[in-house]
């Protein structure tokens, strides 16, 4: 059953939505057209509400493609890749994945030289690895088995 709310009711929509995604049989591409306009909305809100000055610096017309290609095609795609694999791997390993993305993110910041090595980034980096051994070596779930 497909729930189609009123025009121009944003409550209704929402509504609707949440009330697909929650199905068992619920399809990913709900979900990712939920993330894409919540990540839209909230995003445009947060430009328009801190960036004000210098929103009329900016060369729309040079600057608005590449802006949309990197959020419809980069993030969008990659998102729903992710969310449609994540049926096909254990909750723990996804979790384990996922938690992996602030780790990529710190490092692929530190090659491109916008953030410098710092002890607190590589102690961080160093608690998302143990964090992530603990968890794949399932050490309590081991000792129980000994026992």
């Amino acid at each position: 059953m497909i729930y189609y709310p009123r025009r121009g009711c944003l409550l209704g929509w929402a509504t609707g939505f949440v009330w697909q995604t929650s199905q068992p049989r619920s399809s990913p591409w709900i979900i990712i057209i939920l993330i894409a306009a919540v990540e839209s909305v909230l995003g445009m809100l947060t430009v328009f509400t801190t960036e004000k000055a210098t929103l009329s610096h900016i060369n729309w017309l040079l600057g608005l493609p590449p802006l949309a290609i990197i959020a419809m095609v980069i993030t969008y795609i990659g998102q729903g890749l992710q969310i449609i694999s994540q049926k096909h791997t254990s909750a723990t390993a996804a979790g384990l994945i996922l938690m992996t993305e602030s780790l990529f993110a710190s490092l692929v910041s530190i090659l491109f030289g916008v953030d410098h090595l710092t002890m607190n980034l590589m102690i961080g980096g160093a608690l998302l690895i143990l964090a992530n051994l603990v968890m794949q070596l399932d050490l309590i779930h081991r000792h129980r088995i000994k026992s």
